[in-house]
C-alpha cells in the first residue's frame, strides 16, 4: 500500500474539492495496514475496500502472501478497522477463480465468520497472472456456482440473517432504475467522465479497473 500517495492525493483533493465533497476508497489487501494509518483515515471520508475470496484455505490460494499469511492479515485488517472506525467503513470484493467455483458455501462462511452481511462477488478477469488454466472456467461453471451461492444466501436470509449480494443488486438496479450508475467498471461513459476516477499504486490515473487492466493496449 502506497500511503504516502494516499495521503498526498486526498490532501490536494481535499484542497480543490474540500474535504466533504468526495469519498477515497481504499483497495487493498491490508497486508501492511497498522494503526497510524487507520487513526489517519479516522476523520476522514475514506473506506477501505478488501479481497475476501473465501475461508483460509481458498483465500490463501488465490492471494499469494510469504508464508501463507494473505488471509490472517486480511482478517486482522478487517478486525482492526471495524474496531477501531466502525463495520461501515470496510467493504470486500471477492474474485471467483476455480478453486472458489467448487464451494460457493465458503464465500458466505468467511463473510459471516467477520460479522460481515454484505458481500461483492465477481468472476476474475482475464487478464496478467490471472489467464493461468487454474484460475479460468467458462460461464456456464461460473453461472452454476453463482445459481448455487444465490442459493445459499436466500437460504440463510430465510434463517433470519440479513445477507446481500451486492453484485446482483447492481445489475438489478441498472435494469430498473437505468440511470442508475454507482458501479465505476459499468459506467457508461466511464466513471472518469462521470464521477469518480482510480488511483494506481504507480500514480497513473485510469476511469476505470477494466482500462488499468488493458492499458496500454498490446
Amino acid at each position: 500500500m502506497r500511503f504516502d500517495l494516499i495521503q498526498s492525493i486526498y490532501d490536494q483533493c481535499a484542497e480543490t474539492l474540500g474535504r466533504t465533497n468526495f469519498e477515497m476508497v481504499v483497495a487493498s489487501s491490508l497486508s501492511v495496514l497498522n494503526e497510524d494509518m487507520i487513526e489517519w483515515s479516522r476523520d476522514r471520508n475514506i473506506t477501505f475496500s478488501v479481497s475476501l475470496d473465501g475461508e483460509e484455505v481458498v483465500h490463501n490460494s488465490n492471494r499469494i502472501l510469504g508464508r501463507g499469511l494473505a488471509y490472517s492479515r486480511t482478517v486482522s485488517g478487517v478486525e482492526a478497522i471495524k474496531h477501531s472506525l466502525g463495520a461501515g467503513r470496510v467493504a470486500t470484493v471477492t474474485t471467483v477463480t476455480k478453486e472458489l467455483i467448487r464451494r460457493p458455501e465458503s464465500i458466505v462462511q468467511a463473510h459471516l465468520s467477520l460479522g460481515l452481511k454484505d458481500m461483492f462477488i465477481r468472476p476474475v478477469s482475464p487478464y496478467g497472472f490471472a489467464q493461468k488454466a487454474s484460475f479460468t472456467f467458462s460461464m456456464d461453471e461460473y453461472f452454476s456456482f453463482y445459481a448455487s451461492l444465490i442459493d445459499e444466501i436466500l437460504k440463510i436470509n430465510n434463517e433470519g440473517i440479513r445477507v446481500v449480494e451486492h453484485s446482483a443488486s447492481i445489475h438489478l438496479k441498472r435494469i430498473f432504475n437505468p440511470g442508475f450508475s454507482g458501479y465505476a467498471d459499468l459506467k457508461s461513459p466511464s466513471g472518469v467522465v462521470l464521477n469518480s476516477i482510480l488511483f494506481n499504486y504507480d500514480c497513473r490515473v485510469y476511469g476505470s479497473e477494466v482500462v488499468n487492466k488493458n492499458w496500454p493496449p498490446s
